[in-house]
């Protein structure tokens, strides 16, 4: 998994972050400390934040932090019933399932309005309680997170490491589309690439690109 890691496109940042994580909790458990694997995922849509936090489930597994590399992924639409009570008992219901692995929650400060409260405080009980049997990982845009962790405090004693995913590059987002090409058997001219990257530079300038 760490090979699979290193492979990725980019990321060059992140790929430190993650073995940095590694020999921290590493020398956490050799000084008999209770670890704690939780992160938060900083970025936009379509930064590589799934596929690392996938990674991250075997990465941990592989060296003995999490019992398992099962990787359970949800959104508020996971987390939050339609009915006051309900939704403490979906977040527990979630963590049981995920405990030796990772639970991946995209777009988390989605949490913070209405019935979400109620996610939030189970959310933060739970991984205070599950502190070192699972990895949970909070991911979404920097600002919202960020305004989510000042109304609820909790957070921030519960998660490890904060971890920005930036935007790919012009010549990462060309070789990562020279990947796809490639991977689904087509083939492509210079100037098709060309102009394929003048169309992907373009869109990513709106406020939703991924």
């Amino acid at each position: 998994p760490e090979k699979e890691l290193n492979n990725l496109i980019g990321l060059e940042n992140i790929k430190k972050e993650i073995l940095l994580m590694k020999a921290y909790l590493k020398k956490q458990r050799v000084l008999g400390n209770k670890i704690n694997m939780n992160m938060c995922f900083y970025g936009n849509p379509g930064t590589g934040k799934t596929e690392v936090a996938r990674l991250v489930a075997k990465i941990f597994h592989r060296a003995g932090f999490l019992k398992t590399d099962n990787f359970i992924e949800v959104d508020r639409s996971g987390l939050v019933a339609q009915y006051i009570g309900q939704t403490s008992h979906r977040v527990h219901e979630l963590f049981k399932s995920a405990l030796g692995g990772v639970l991946f929650i995209d777009e988390a400060y989605s949490l913070a309005p209405d019935y979400g409260s109620e996610a939030v405080s189970a959310l933060l009980k739970d991984m205070e309680d599950y502190r070192g049997k699972i990895c949970v990982i909070l991911a979404g845009y920097k600002k919202e997170m960020e305004h989510l962790f000042s109304v609820n405090p909790g957070f921030k004693s519960r998660i490890n490491r904060y971890i920005d995913f930036p935007n790919y590059s012009r010549d990462e987002m060309f070789l990562i589309v020279k990947h796809i090409i490639k991977k689904n058997k087509y083939t492509c001219s210079d100037e098709c690439a060309k102009a394929i990257m003048d169309i992907v530079m373009l869109s990513s300038m709106d406020d939703d690109f991924a």
